[in-house]
Protein backbone atom coordinates (compact mmCIF):
# COMPACT_ATOMS: atom_id res chain seq x y z
CA UNK A 1 0.00 0.00 0.00
CA UNK A 2 3.31 1.99 0.49
CA UNK A 3 5.93 2.63 -1.77
CA UNK A 4 8.52 -0.16 -2.94
CA UNK A 5 11.26 -1.37 -0.86
CA UNK A 6 14.01 1.26 0.27
CA UNK A 7 16.66 -1.35 -0.45
CA UNK A 8 15.58 -1.76 -4.09
CA UNK A 9 17.61 0.16 -6.80
CA UNK A 10 15.70 0.04 -9.47
CA UNK A 11 14.39 3.60 -10.44
CA UNK A 12 10.63 4.02 -9.03
CA UNK A 13 9.92 4.91 -12.91
CA UNK A 14 10.02 1.51 -14.14
CA UNK A 15 8.18 -0.22 -11.43
CA UNK A 16 4.93 -1.64 -11.78
CA UNK A 17 2.56 0.93 -13.96
CA UNK A 18 -0.85 0.08 -12.21
CA UNK A 19 -0.28 1.63 -9.39
CA UNK A 20 0.06 4.77 -11.08
CA UNK A 21 -2.28 4.20 -13.47
CA UNK A 22 -4.98 3.57 -10.49
CA UNK A 23 -3.86 6.93 -8.64
CA UNK A 24 -4.24 8.84 -11.71
CA UNK A 25 -7.52 7.49 -12.50
CA UNK A 26 -8.52 7.85 -8.99
CA UNK A 27 -8.22 11.13 -8.37
CA UNK A 28 -10.52 12.73 -11.18
CA UNK A 29 -13.18 9.84 -9.99
CA UNK A 30 -13.12 10.83 -6.36
CA UNK A 31 -12.88 14.96 -6.55
CA UNK A 32 -15.83 14.93 -9.18
CA UNK A 33 -17.93 11.94 -7.81
CA UNK A 34 -17.67 13.70 -3.96
CA UNK A 35 -17.92 16.84 -4.80
CA UNK A 36 -20.72 16.87 -6.58
CA UNK A 37 -22.53 14.82 -4.17
CA UNK A 38 -21.24 17.79 -1.52
CA UNK A 39 -23.06 20.30 -4.01
CA UNK A 40 -26.05 18.72 -5.06
CA UNK A 41 -26.76 18.22 -1.06
CA UNK A 42 -25.69 21.96 -0.08
CA UNK A 43 -27.94 23.37 -3.30
CA UNK A 44 -30.84 21.79 -2.65
CA UNK A 45 -32.42 22.77 0.55
CA UNK A 46 -34.53 19.28 0.08
CA UNK A 47 -31.58 17.00 0.36
CA UNK A 48 -30.55 18.56 3.78
CA UNK A 49 -31.29 15.91 6.05
CA UNK A 50 -29.47 14.63 9.12
CA UNK A 51 -27.93 11.65 7.14
CA UNK A 52 -27.27 13.46 3.63
CA UNK A 53 -25.34 15.83 5.85
CA UNK A 54 -23.66 12.90 7.66
CA UNK A 55 -22.78 11.56 4.16
CA UNK A 56 -21.75 14.79 2.92
CA UNK A 57 -19.11 15.62 5.20
CA UNK A 58 -18.24 11.35 4.55
CA UNK A 59 -17.66 12.87 1.28
CA UNK A 60 -15.42 15.49 2.48
CA UNK A 61 -13.26 12.82 4.03
CA UNK A 62 -13.26 10.94 0.63
CA UNK A 63 -11.64 13.87 -0.70
CA UNK A 64 -8.69 14.12 1.46
CA UNK A 65 -7.55 10.84 -0.41
CA UNK A 66 -6.29 12.65 -3.45
CA UNK A 67 -3.67 14.04 -1.11
CA UNK A 68 -2.68 10.69 -0.67
CA UNK A 69 -2.93 9.63 -4.12
CA UNK A 70 -1.01 13.21 -5.64
CA UNK A 71 1.31 11.82 -2.51
CA UNK A 72 2.51 8.38 -3.83
CA UNK A 73 2.14 9.36 -7.64
CA UNK A 74 5.07 12.00 -6.14
CA UNK A 75 7.13 9.39 -4.34
CA UNK A 76 7.02 7.09 -7.28
CA UNK A 77 8.45 9.63 -9.68
CA UNK A 78 9.97 12.39 -7.52
CA UNK A 79 11.65 11.67 -4.48
CA UNK A 80 15.30 10.36 -3.75
CA UNK A 81 15.31 6.91 -1.89
CA UNK A 82 16.33 7.87 0.70
CA UNK A 83 13.57 10.56 1.21
CA UNK A 84 10.92 8.30 0.04
CA UNK A 85 11.04 6.30 3.31
CA UNK A 86 10.16 8.71 5.34
CA UNK A 87 7.27 11.15 3.22
CA UNK A 88 6.05 7.50 2.75
CA UNK A 89 5.82 6.70 6.53
CA UNK A 90 4.16 10.34 7.20
CA UNK A 91 2.03 9.52 4.61
CA UNK A 92 1.01 5.93 5.88
CA UNK A 93 -0.31 7.49 9.30
CA UNK A 94 -2.32 10.41 7.55
CA UNK A 95 -3.75 7.68 5.61
CA UNK A 96 -4.68 5.92 8.94
CA UNK A 97 -6.31 8.57 10.22
CA UNK A 98 -8.38 9.36 6.97
CA UNK A 99 -9.14 5.59 7.16
CA UNK A 100 -10.55 6.07 10.76
CA UNK A 101 -12.77 9.24 9.99
CA UNK A 102 -14.46 7.37 6.97
CA UNK A 103 -14.92 4.18 9.46
CA UNK A 104 -16.57 6.55 12.20
CA UNK A 105 -18.54 8.61 9.36
CA UNK A 106 -20.04 5.07 8.21
CA UNK A 107 -20.18 4.04 11.74
CA UNK A 108 -22.45 7.20 12.76
CA UNK A 109 -24.77 6.96 9.28
CA UNK A 110 -25.66 2.96 10.69
CA UNK A 111 -26.73 4.31 13.86
CA UNK A 112 -28.63 7.08 12.13
CA UNK A 113 -30.63 4.54 10.34
CA UNK A 114 -31.04 2.40 12.63
CA UNK A 115 -32.95 4.85 14.94
CA UNK A 116 -34.73 6.32 11.91
CA UNK A 117 -36.38 2.68 10.94
CA UNK A 118 -36.65 1.24 14.74
CA UNK A 119 -38.22 4.45 16.00
CA UNK A 120 -39.89 6.42 13.22
CA UNK A 121 -41.77 9.00 15.73
CA UNK A 122 -38.72 9.66 18.28
CA UNK A 123 -36.17 9.80 15.25
CA UNK A 124 -37.08 13.50 14.08
CA UNK A 125 -36.88 14.74 17.83
CA UNK A 126 -33.49 13.28 18.62
CA UNK A 127 -31.97 13.75 15.06
CA UNK A 128 -31.65 16.76 13.56
CA UNK A 129 -29.57 18.46 11.54
CA UNK A 130 -28.04 20.59 14.09
CA UNK A 131 -26.88 17.48 15.84
CA UNK A 132 -25.81 15.76 12.60
CA UNK A 133 -23.52 18.72 11.98
CA UNK A 134 -22.41 18.39 15.59
CA UNK A 135 -21.31 15.02 15.24
CA UNK A 136 -19.83 15.65 12.04
CA UNK A 137 -17.49 18.62 13.96
CA UNK A 138 -16.28 16.65 16.38
CA UNK A 139 -15.08 13.45 14.32
CA UNK A 140 -13.36 16.58 12.30
CA UNK A 141 -11.83 17.34 15.27
CA UNK A 142 -10.67 13.95 16.21
CA UNK A 143 -8.60 13.97 13.08
CA UNK A 144 -7.05 17.25 13.03
CA UNK A 145 -5.84 16.83 16.69
CA UNK A 146 -4.49 13.35 15.94
CA UNK A 147 -2.85 14.83 12.66
CA UNK A 148 -1.11 17.82 14.90
CA UNK A 149 -0.25 15.56 17.82
CA UNK A 150 1.78 13.63 14.54
CA UNK A 151 3.69 16.61 13.98
CA UNK A 152 4.55 17.38 17.76
CA UNK A 153 5.30 13.43 18.02
CA UNK A 154 7.73 14.27 15.06
CA UNK A 155 9.49 16.92 16.62
CA UNK A 156 11.51 14.11 18.83
CA UNK A 157 12.81 12.43 15.88
CA UNK A 158 13.45 8.71 17.85
CA UNK A 159 10.15 8.84 19.46
CA UNK A 160 8.98 10.10 15.75
CA UNK A 161 10.08 6.97 14.32
CA UNK A 162 8.60 4.81 16.99
CA UNK A 163 5.22 5.68 16.10
CA UNK A 164 5.86 5.07 12.14
CA UNK A 165 4.29 2.18 10.48
CA UNK A 166 7.08 -0.05 8.59
CA UNK A 167 7.39 0.44 4.69
CA UNK A 168 8.29 -2.20 3.35
CA UNK A 169 11.73 -2.52 4.64
CA UNK A 170 12.52 1.32 3.70
CA UNK A 171 15.38 2.94 5.80
CA UNK A 172 16.75 1.64 9.38
CA UNK A 173 14.30 3.89 11.21
CA UNK A 174 11.21 2.30 10.18
CA UNK A 175 12.32 -1.30 10.87
CA UNK A 176 14.01 -0.99 13.95
CA UNK A 177 10.86 -0.63 16.08
CA UNK A 178 7.91 -2.92 15.68
CA UNK A 179 4.56 -1.14 15.53
CA UNK A 180 2.41 -3.20 17.40
CA UNK A 181 0.74 -1.19 19.80
CA UNK A 182 0.12 1.15 16.63
CA UNK A 183 -1.38 -1.77 14.75
CA UNK A 184 -3.42 -3.15 17.65
CA UNK A 185 -5.09 0.21 17.82
CA UNK A 186 -5.41 0.37 14.21
CA UNK A 187 -7.18 -2.91 14.41
CA UNK A 188 -9.69 -1.90 17.08
CA UNK A 189 -10.25 1.34 15.34
CA UNK A 190 -11.77 -0.88 12.94
CA UNK A 191 -13.43 -3.75 14.68
CA UNK A 192 -15.49 -1.59 17.11
CA UNK A 193 -17.30 0.37 14.70
CA UNK A 194 -17.68 -2.38 11.98
CA UNK A 195 -19.11 -4.29 15.48
CA UNK A 196 -21.64 -1.02 15.71
CA UNK A 197 -22.39 -1.40 12.11
CA UNK A 198 -22.93 -5.25 12.19
CA UNK A 199 -25.67 -4.69 15.15
CA UNK A 200 -27.01 -1.62 13.78
CA UNK A 201 -28.04 -3.65 10.61
CA UNK A 202 -29.29 -6.41 12.29
CA UNK A 203 -31.72 -4.18 14.27
CA UNK A 204 -32.97 -3.01 10.58
CA UNK A 205 -32.99 -6.16 9.61
CA UNK A 206 -35.02 -7.42 11.93
CA UNK A 207 -37.35 -4.38 12.04
CA UNK A 208 -37.70 -4.86 8.26
CA UNK A 209 -38.45 -8.75 8.63
CA UNK A 210 -41.35 -8.20 11.23
CA UNK A 211 -43.20 -4.86 9.91
CA UNK A 212 -43.02 -7.25 5.81
CA UNK A 213 -45.31 -9.07 7.53
CA UNK A 214 -47.89 -6.50 8.34
CA UNK A 215 -50.07 -4.51 5.56
CA UNK A 216 -49.90 -1.06 6.30
CA UNK A 217 -52.29 1.92 4.37
CA UNK A 218 -51.39 3.82 1.66
CA UNK A 219 -50.70 7.07 3.98
CA UNK A 220 -47.97 9.57 3.58
CA UNK A 221 -46.51 8.15 6.85
CA UNK A 222 -46.21 4.89 5.45
CA UNK A 223 -44.64 6.37 2.06
CA UNK A 224 -42.25 8.15 4.47
CA UNK A 225 -41.22 4.79 5.72
CA UNK A 226 -40.83 2.97 2.96
CA UNK A 227 -38.90 6.23 1.80
CA UNK A 228 -36.42 5.17 5.18
CA UNK A 229 -35.79 1.61 4.38
CA UNK A 230 -34.81 2.50 0.94
CA UNK A 231 -32.10 4.88 2.22
CA UNK A 232 -31.27 2.20 4.65
CA UNK A 233 -30.60 -0.14 2.19
CA UNK A 234 -28.47 2.34 0.31
CA UNK A 235 -26.29 2.99 3.77
CA UNK A 236 -26.26 -1.32 3.68
CA UNK A 237 -24.52 -1.24 0.33
CA UNK A 238 -21.92 1.61 1.20
CA UNK A 239 -20.98 -0.55 4.37
CA UNK A 240 -20.99 -3.37 2.78
CA UNK A 241 -18.32 -1.56 -0.31
CA UNK A 242 -16.07 -0.45 2.80
CA UNK A 243 -16.01 -4.28 4.45
CA UNK A 244 -15.35 -5.79 1.03
CA UNK A 245 -12.53 -3.24 0.43
CA UNK A 246 -11.00 -3.25 3.59
CA UNK A 247 -11.24 -5.90 5.70
CA UNK A 248 -8.72 -7.67 3.89
CA UNK A 249 -6.48 -4.75 4.13
CA UNK A 250 -7.05 -4.96 8.11
CA UNK A 251 -6.93 -8.79 8.25
CA UNK A 252 -3.13 -8.94 6.64
CA UNK A 253 -2.15 -5.73 8.12
CA UNK A 254 -2.62 -7.68 11.78
CA UNK A 255 -0.58 -10.89 10.48
CA UNK A 256 1.84 -8.99 9.25
CA UNK A 257 2.82 -7.50 12.83
CA UNK A 258 2.44 -11.01 14.36
CA UNK A 259 5.68 -13.16 14.33
CA UNK A 260 5.15 -16.97 14.00
CA UNK A 261 9.11 -18.25 13.76
CA UNK A 262 11.33 -17.85 10.99
CA UNK A 263 9.70 -16.57 7.85
CA UNK A 264 11.13 -17.06 4.51
CA UNK A 265 12.49 -14.15 2.42
CA UNK A 266 10.17 -15.61 -0.41
CA UNK A 267 7.36 -15.21 1.99
CA UNK A 268 7.69 -12.22 3.28
CA UNK A 269 7.59 -10.96 -0.37
CA UNK A 270 4.88 -12.55 -1.14
CA UNK A 271 2.80 -11.28 2.02
CA UNK A 272 3.90 -7.53 1.47
CA UNK A 273 2.89 -7.84 -2.22
CA UNK A 274 -0.56 -8.99 -0.90
CA UNK A 275 -0.53 -6.03 1.50
CA UNK A 276 0.12 -3.54 -1.16
CA UNK A 277 -2.22 -4.88 -3.97
CA UNK A 278 -4.76 -4.90 -1.00
CA UNK A 279 -3.88 -1.12 -0.92
CA UNK A 280 -4.81 -0.59 -4.25
CA UNK A 281 -7.96 -2.15 -3.93
CA UNK A 282 -9.52 -0.30 -0.85
CA UNK A 283 -7.97 3.13 -2.47
CA UNK A 284 -11.26 2.84 -4.62
CA UNK A 285 -13.63 3.60 -1.94
CA UNK A 286 -13.07 7.47 -1.95
CA UNK A 287 -15.09 7.33 -5.16
CA UNK A 288 -17.14 4.04 -4.82
CA UNK A 289 -19.24 5.28 -1.77
CA UNK A 290 -20.89 8.57 -4.00
CA UNK A 291 -21.37 6.58 -7.26
CA UNK A 292 -23.29 3.88 -4.64
CA UNK A 293 -24.95 6.85 -3.13
CA UNK A 294 -25.64 8.71 -6.58
CA UNK A 295 -27.25 5.43 -8.23
CA UNK A 296 -29.17 4.02 -5.60
CA UNK A 297 -30.79 7.04 -4.02
CA UNK A 298 -33.68 8.40 -5.94
CA UNK A 299 -34.19 11.53 -4.25
CA UNK A 300 -30.14 12.69 -4.71
CA UNK A 301 -30.19 10.64 -8.41
CA UNK A 302 -33.62 13.13 -9.03
CA UNK A 303 -31.55 16.33 -7.98
CA UNK A 304 -28.53 14.96 -9.70
CA UNK A 305 -30.24 15.28 -12.76
CA UNK A 306 -31.95 18.76 -12.19
CA UNK A 307 -28.44 19.79 -11.58
CA UNK A 308 -27.28 18.66 -14.85
CA UNK A 309 -30.26 20.40 -16.36
CA UNK A 310 -29.52 23.49 -15.00
CA UNK A 311 -26.26 24.04 -15.60
CA UNK A 312 -26.93 22.78 -19.35
CA UNK A 313 -29.48 25.97 -19.63
CA UNK A 314 -26.81 27.86 -18.11
CA UNK A 315 -24.12 27.04 -20.89
CA UNK A 316 -26.63 27.40 -23.94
Amino acid sequence: MNVTNGTNQRSPKTTSLFPVVLYILNIPLTVLGNSLLCWVVYRYHRLRTPNNMLLASLSGANMLNVFVFVSRLVIYFSLEVEHRAAFCSILTVFYNNVLFLTTMHLCIISVDRMLAIKYPLRYPLWVTNRRALFFAIVLWVIFAEQLIRLVCIAADQDDFWKHMTRCYGSVKHATKHRPLKFNIIRIGAYILPFFVMLTSYGIIFKVVKTQSRKAYPETPKHYKRKSELKAAKTIGLLIGAFVILYTPLYICSAIRVIKVGETSPALKRSRKKILKHLGYLSSCASWINPVIYAFTNNDVKEHLKKLFKDICRKNR
